[in-house]
């Protein structure tokens, strides 16, 4: 996993780079976190938590906000699989049967292998049904989510989980 990171670390694709570079000008729009924790709800809660709400299957996302820029969120809000730390590639199986199965490696052990979808939907597969098993590259947080989001969207996305990484202060 860890050469699987070095490898794939940084590998941006010029379609995802133009996606970015039609979205950068959200960075500079105004941007209402509050509006960004509705899109929050809607488009990512599937897979991540934050503020005690949503489903842990992607990484632990108040860590990961905490040194991040506007720019570098932008990225890994429409470009996911430019890095994807090892614990996050998407993985697919083949068995022998042909059914195919793709998740996040959750469990690994001698007799099977589970895989982890959204909402922690889970698959074991037995080692001895398995054809193949590929890393796929890619994260398990899926491209294409200009698609549902407008550039105002991403700017209050980015603004919510900007305004969740600073720490409360009591």
């Amino acid at each position: 996993r860890k050469r699987a990171r070095h490898l794939l670390a940084g590998q941006a694709t010029p379609e995802r780079q133009k996606i970015v570079a039609a979205y950068r000008d959200a960075l500079t729009q105004k941007a209402d976190a509050i509006r960004g924790k509705a899109v929050f709800k809607k488009n990512c809660m599937i897979c991540h938590r934050l503020e005690n709400e949503g489903t842990e299957v992607g990484p632990d996302l108040l860590s990961a906000l905490r040194n991040k820029s506007a720019e570098q969120l932008l990225n890994d809000i429409l470009d996911p699989s430019r890095e994807v730390d090892s614990r996050y590639l998407n993985y697919q199986i083949t068995t022998k049967k042909g059914q195919v199965f793709s998740g996040l490696i959750a469990a690994d052990t001698a007799s099977s292998v589970t895989l982890r979808r959204g909402e922690q939907a889970e698959d074991t597969i037995l080692r001895d049904q398995i054809e193949e098993i590929q890393a796929t590259g890619k994260s398990l947080m899926p491209e294409g989510l200009e698609a549902q989001l407008s550039k105002q969207d991403v700017a209050d996305l980015i603004a919510y989980l900007q305004a969740v990484a600073v720490p409360k202060k009591n």
